[in-house]
């Protein structure tokens, strides 16, 4: 009969054993399902193109983009391959491309991330303008354009290179915020 008690201890310690080791493998995996279920996105756009309009309610910014991702649990957006046109009071616009970006509050806020590259045409005012950098900071509401990153300026006969930018694309209006190194070369 001994025998028989240390079997049937046995066999409820073990069974607890499992049973707290069970409810731990159960918590993990509910803990990890709700963590993946708040980092998918709620909702998708396919074919977007977004206008906004200003108080005076003339056009102030255009974004375009194949697919775009919303994620609810921190209000935010993923783009694929944004192409953003800003409309300042400059006659010609500012278009910004990367292959990435992601919206905070709406769209007042996008960051492009990934061979960004800034353009703005020639007008009476201002040469023909590239700025080319990785990541790039956009307050739309503002239209300032920041970036900490190396950044590359060209515009006819000069090329400055960089680190790090502050650009009010409204007045068009650029400042180098570091290590500015440039190259004229007149045509």
């Amino acid at each position: 009969m001994p025998s028989l008690k240390v079997s049937v201890i046995g066999l409820l310690f073990l069974s607890i054993i499992l049973s707290i080791y069970s409810l731990s493998v159960s918590k993990n995996i509910r803990v990890r399902t709700n963590a993946t279920a708040s980092s998918r996105p709620d909702a998708f756009m396919e074919g977007v193109v977004a206008t906004t309009i200003n108080q005076q309610g003339h056009l102030s910014l255009t974004l375009e983009t194949p697919k775009m991702f919303h994620y609810a649990h921190n209000d935010t957006m993923d783009i694929e391959t944004p192409h953003v046109t800003l409309y300042s009071n400059s006659p010609e616009p500012w278009v910004i491309d990367s292959l990435t970006g992601q919206t905070t509050q709406g769209s007042d806020y996008i960051v492009f991330r990934g061979n960004v590259v800034i353009h703005h045409a020639e007008d009476s005012s201002h040469p023909e303008t590239f700025i080319r950098t990785q990541v790039l900071n956009l307050s739309s509401q503002d239209q300032i354009a920041t970036t900490p990153e190396p950044i590359t300026l060209t515009q006819p006969s000069l090329t400055i290179a960089g680190i790090g930018l502050s650009a009010n694309l409204n007045t068009g209006m650029i400042h180098l915020l570091s290590n500015a190194r440039g190259e004229y070369v007149p045509n």
